[in-house]
Order: structure tokens, then sequence, then C-alpha cells
């Protein structure tokens, strides 16, 4: 996948680039990957994926001031929808369009529509004006059938079909109770807590519909389906950015539209070892791990949680002995990895700061922030984008392995700061 900066000069070269004929030419406005078609109407606007003669998706064709309607994007004042194309144009196999919006300031969208791979169609997107500071989300609305269930979006701990919900996609903790909500923001950043009841760890702006489609947003910003939740006859995506891409994926059963998309976007490689399937255990020390030994307790792993980071908690210990020891009861061990680096953490984090492998402020400066752990203390967090930040943590990750540790558990990023910048100019979010 591209980078965000990579991605947004695509979409502008794809949707600004090349002369464009006026609407109304004799331009075949349709997109073919497979089976899956996708048919665009100039006026009004309108947008429809097909299998042979079944319709898959239909755009909404409303052009209010909400979410529901034909491609547009927010601001304060509401929602501005895709009315007509103004200019569009034949690209290869890919079809591309200027279209008018209801925008009292005259800001168009540019669409460019395109074969991804055996049906899969992706759809690219980007609002387009001498002014865009003010857009705060780019979406679309779909049909929404009944007796429709919606299915996917990651790790959910609130419910399996999301039908008459909102769906936010973005890492967070959680989720809580509500009576624990209080106490939680009380202590853990900002940017890392959403009291939500779909906050999760591991969200894939992925919708899996029982109909025999799929929809995947590829957009790194935070994203949202509302699903049937404003309006029982439509369902939106929307993404907190000026453009917005996605792809369809075809069925017809939602099986085959699971199995396109895991071929698309990667599949879960067969385990390295055995151990991964086994019992997990946390030992608090070594009469436990004999207690289980005892009882006759099956353990693959020991995960010793010792901090490497942010702290080194491993100074002054013995971890190799420590890794000997439960290897020789048979069990893999791993150990413990933030992306974040306690200022105390001498002399480590002085060479750090020194060679710019941490993420900035607005003053250029180290972005230092409070953590609250079993105590609090200030932190600053790597950038994986600079060679020094790859190069320090690498050599951390190095001296746990050195230990005989078989690997880590990574957390946290979810606290990253929204306004932290990386060398690369990425935005903390």
């Amino acid at each position: 996948m591209f980078g965000r900066g990579a991605r947004s000069l695509l979409v502008a070269a794809l949707v600004l680039g090349g002369a464009a004929p006026t609407a109304g030419a004799d331009i075949d406005r349709s997109v073919t990957a497979g089976g899956l078609r996708a048919t665009a109407s100039p006026a009004p606007w309108h947008l429809e994926f097909v299998h042979g003669s079944s319709a898959v998706l239909s755009e909404r064709p409303e052009t209010g001031l909400g979410p529901s309607g034909t491609l547009g994007f927010a601001t304060a004042a509401g929602w501005w929808h895709a009315t007509r194309v103004i200019s569009e144009r034949r690209e290869g196999a890919d079809y591309a369009a200027e279209l008018a919006t209801t925008d009292p300031l005259g800001r168009t969208m540019g669409v460019r529509l395109g074969p991804d791979s055996e049906g899969v169609v992706r759809v690219q997107a980007a609002v387009r004006g001498a002014a865009t500071d003010d857009v705060t989300r780019t979406g679309i609305a779909f049909a929404a059938r009944g007796g429709e269930r919606y299915l996917g979006f990651g790790e959910r701990s609130d419910k399996v079909d999301q039908r008459g919900s909102t769906v936010e996609n973005y890492v967070a903790e959680g989720p809580y109770q509500p009576e624990e909500n209080a106490l939680i923001q009380a202590f853990v950043p900002a940017p890392g807590f959403h009291p939500r009841s779909d906050a999760t760890y591991f969200p894939v702006p992925w919708l899996l519909s029982t109909a025999g489609y799929g929809v995947l947003v590829d957009n790194d910003e935070a994203s949202y389906f509302r699903l049937a939740s404003d309006r029982p006859d439509a369902w939106s995506v929307e993404v907190d950015s000026t453009r917005m891409s996605l792809r369809v994926f075809d069925g017809p059963r939602p099986a085959d539209a699971l199995r396109r998309m895991t071929a698309r976007t990667g599949r879960q490689p067969r385990a390295a070892a055995p151990f991964y399937f086994g019992p997990w255990i946390q030992p608090r020390d070594d009469d436990s791990v004999a207690t289980l030994a005892k009882a006759d307790a099956p353990a693959s792993v020991a995960q010793t949680y010792t901090h490497y980071l942010p702290c080194g908690d491993q100074r002054g210990r013995d971890e190799a002995a420590r890794t000997r020891s439960l290897h020789g009861a048979g069990m893999a061990v791993t150990t413990y990895f933030n992306p974040m680096i306690c200022t105390g953490y001498a002399p480590v984090y002085d060479e750090a700061r020194a060679r710019r492998a941490l993420t900035r402020n607005q003053l250029d400066q180290p972005y230092e922030y409070r953590y609250t752990g079993s105590s609090q203390f200030l932190v600053g967090q790597f950038d994986f984008s600079s060679a020094a930040g790859v190069d320090i943590f690498s050599r951390l990750l190095g001296e746990a392995v050195g230990a005989g540790y078989d690997g880590w558990m990574e957390d946290f990023g979810e606290y990253t700061p929204a306004d932290s910048r990386s060398e690369d100019a990425a935005p903390g979010r």
C-alpha cells in the first residue's frame, strides 16, 4: 500500500491530470473487473455496481445537507453532494470525471473508477477547489436492502451484525463499561481513548454484506460506516480527509467477497512454530512455573512483560538466565516493547533525542507527553520514518533477542499524539 503522502500525490495525478473532454461526448462510462461492472451516469450523477443483470450496489441519489447521498464532502455547514458530470475522459481501462456539486463555493469533485483485480473495482475521489481547509470528511452513500446485515470491521466487542450502528475505524483503548469511562479518561492520553462501545485496538475499515459484496476503505485516516443508522434505506461511508479511496468486492456469496479481499490485502501465514497454539501464561516467578508442571498443566509460551520499553526495565536483571529457565521448562518466551521511551532512560533517550529519532512537536522539539502505568513518567515516541529511530529501536529489540527471547508484544501505538510530526511529515493521526 502507498504511504499517505504518496497516495495523495497519486490521487491528485489521477483525478486532476490530463485534458478532459466535456460531458456528453461519446464515452464509455463503465469499468469492468471480471464479473463486476461499475457504471456512471452523467446527469444526474449516479454510480452503480452490477453483476450480470443484478444490482450489487447503487448510490443514493439525495443531495441534501446530510451524509446520505451521492459522492460528496462535509464542512461545518453540512454536506455538499455531486450533481452532474462537468468533464470526463478514459485513460486505458479507467474512467475519470470532474463532478459539479451543491457546494455554494463552487468546489467540485474528481472521481476515478478502475479495475483493481478480478471482481474488484477501485473508486478514488478528491475535493477540488481553491480552498479545502474547511472540508472535514469525504463520503458516499448507497441503498440498503431490507434484511441486509453488515459484518466485518476487524476486532469488535459490541456486536457481530452492525446494522443500525455507526462504526468508527480508529485505533483506541477499549471498549470499557460506561461507568468506567471517567476513570479511564483520567490516565489514558486523549488520542488513545474514544469512549464508544465499538472502540477497538484493531479496526479494519471493511464492510462485508450478507447480500454478497464487500467494501474496503483504503485511507489511513479515521473512517466511519453509518449502517442504516440515520435512515433504514441507506448506509454511508465517510473518511476524515479531502480524498477517499475504496474498493468494492464482488460476491456473489459473502464468502466470495471475503476471499477476494484477503487475496488482495494478505492472508495470515502459517504459524512459524507449534507453540503459537498452546496456552500462554504470565508467570510471576519460577514457583508458578513449577506449580503448573506439578499439576501437569500444559503451557507453551511464557510472557514475562519485562518492559524493555518504555523505561528499560531489563536493566540490572539477568534476562538471559530467565529465558534459559523458561526454555528449560519447555516454553517459548516473549517480552514487551512500547513505541515510547522514558525521558529518564539514560543514555538511550539522550541518544534518541540527539539523533532526531523521536517524533516532533510543533516547535520541532521531541514530543514528550505523560504516560501512566504503575507510575507516571514522561515519554518521547520513536519516529519509525527516521533512520535513527529504526536503528535505536532495532538495537533494543536485538538486546532482547540476544537475551534469548523468542519474540515480544508490541503495544500502545494508540497513544500517538495526533499533532505530532514525523520526519516524513506524516501527522500523528
